[in-house]
Formats: C-alpha cells, structure tokens, sequence
C-alpha cells in the first residue's frame, strides 16, 4: 500500500537503539537508515535524497547514541593507532576520526571521550548531509526540508534533539 514516513533517520546500527521503538512509531512512518557510528557514505546520502525527492519526509534526523561501539572503536584507535582489523572497519573508524579529534580538544577521557565523540559525530553529520548533497541543502535552503541532531541516553530512554 506504499509508505508515508514523516521522517527519515540515520541511526546507529547498534541492536539496542531501534528508531521505531524509540520513538512509539509503527510501519511506513519513519524511513530508517541504519549503519554502525551513524556516519554517512555516498551511498547512504543517495537513500536520504531518494526519500525526501520522492516521498513524504521533510526531516531528517542523524540519531547518535550513548555508549557507541563504533564510535568506542575509533577513540580506541585514536589512542593506539595501528591497522584495522578489516579494511571495512578501518573505514568505519576513519570516517567517525574527525570526530574523535574534535571531542579530543574538550580534554575528555574514557567513557566521557567516547559520550563527546558520539556527540561531535552527530553535529559533522547534520553538516556533511547538508554540505554533501546538492538536493538536500537546497531543500533545507529553500525552508522544505529540515535535517536536525538527535541524542539517545540508554540509561534514561531520553532522546535530546538539536536543532
């Protein structure tokens, strides 16, 4: 019967933070993109046009979360560099470093570097989407589409939105 979803997520592909649940919606309402780190790739930013050009989403929401082991990784790897266990996770890690260096400068350590990171991810995110695509910009530009920053606390269930 088709779909109409109001949003479109990009969100962690970690089994604890499923958007559908989180936010109490059922089928067809969200449009979720799931990868490990919430990053994006060219491939990923091609799902998020094709749903806001062809169908009913007008928001966009990068969703990070509390305790990422994607993001863990890469703090992981910014402390002991070394070679990725596979190429495809040392792109993950590569694309979640920036990051990583930008919450470095806030003097977090550990578990408060890694909540930083997680952060910082959401924020370069929201900015890629924008800056990246063409099509998405110029929605945002033009008022028809909005692409805003979100944060999932585990512990509390509560989910923080950056606009």
């Amino acid at each position: 019967m088709g779909q109409w979803p109001y949003a479109s997520i990009l969100c962690c592909a970690d089994s604890r933070t499923p958007p559908e649940l989180i936010f109490d919606e059922g089928l067809g309402r969200l449009f979720v993109v799931r990868v490990a780190g919430n990053i994006i790739t060219p491939s990923l930013l091609g799902s998020l046009e094709y749903i806001s050009l062809h169908s009913t989403s007008r928001l966009i929401m990068v969703l990070g979360h509390e305790s990422c082991g994607a993001v863990g990784a890469a703090v992981k790897a910014a402390e002991h560099p070394g070679p990725a266990e596979t190429p495809a996770l040392g792109d993950i890690v590569n694309r979640l470093m920036p990051a990583v260096l930008e919450a470095k400068k806030t003097g977090a350590q550990g578990k408060e570097l890694v909540e930083a990171a997680a952060k910082e991810n959401v924020r370069m995110t929201v900015k890629q989407i924008a800056e990246e695509s063409q099509a998405l910009g110029g929605m945002q530009k033009k008022g028809e589409l909005k692409i805003v920053g979100a944060y999932y606390s585990l512990a509390t269930g509560k989910v923080d939105i950056w606009t």
